[in-house]
């Protein structure tokens, strides 16, 4: 146990960890009178004393095992992934700018596609936010000091490297690139290309409102 002073209250946290990286679900309840602090009086408990008690939730098989995004996590995946050839094709595009209005050498192209390909992908994680699991790191809306047990590496890495090279087979490095340089200040515009499209299936993995947030209670 262990108490933690915050501007808003006291918050105490019951945390059991049962490996390293593991994930776990919060749940909030209140602070029964034997789990005070020494010396606190309970009949004068001071507002906001909660107890947050983490629990490692029921994955399904897919969420532990496949190489590819499960469907909880396919459109975070798409979004990380995206993020991460925008930022390679944007440092290139700044490169190019000024000589060739950011037409880039074929060579280069390549190998900045490349790089993304074969990262390691060590920022990104998985967490459960809310009964949901969502995915954390660079490009994602979801902050890593939201409460949960972050767990990385695991499948993670081989998922991200996965769906780059599906994007790269299935749509190529120049026709991706053409598609950057229609926008080429907004990341956006190629995240809603990669993963709100409705061409085709592999660059839909947004479009289903609610499809990366499965709620573990539907289990």
């Amino acid at each position: 146990m262990e108490l933690i002073n915050f501007s808003f209250g006291v918050i105490l946290i019951s945390l059991v960890l049962f490996a390293p990286m593991v994930m776990c679900e919060m749940e909030e309840s209140d602070v029964s009178p034997d789990e005070l602090p020494e010396g606190m009086d309970p009949t004068n408990v001071p507002p906001g004393l909660k107890k947050f008690s983490f629990k490692t939730p029921q994955l399904s098989e897919e969420e532990q095992e496949s190489l590819f995004f499960p469907q909880s996590l396919k459109c975070d995946g798409c979004i990380a992934v995206s993020y991460q050839i925008y930022t390679k094709f944007f440092n290139l595009y700044e490169k190019y700018k000024a000589r060739s209005q950011g037409r880039v050498k074929e060579s280069d192209l390549l190998d900045a596609f490349e790089g993304v390909c074969s990262a390691k992908n060590d920022d990104y994680a998985v967490k459960e936010v809310g009964g949901s699991l969502r995915m954390v790191g660079p490009g994602l809306n979801l902050r890593q000091d939201e409460p949960g047990i972050i767990q990385g590496g695991g499948k993670m890495p081989a998922r991200m490297r996965n769906l780059c090279h599906q994007f790269r087979g299935e749509i190529g490095e120049e026709e991706l690139y053409e598609e950057f340089l229609k926008h080429p200040t907004s990341r956006q515009k190629l995240e809603g290309f990669l993963c709100r499209n409705k061409g085709q299936q592999l660059t839909g993995n947004c479009l289903t409102v609610g499809q990366s947030d499965r709620k573990k209670s539907e289990l």
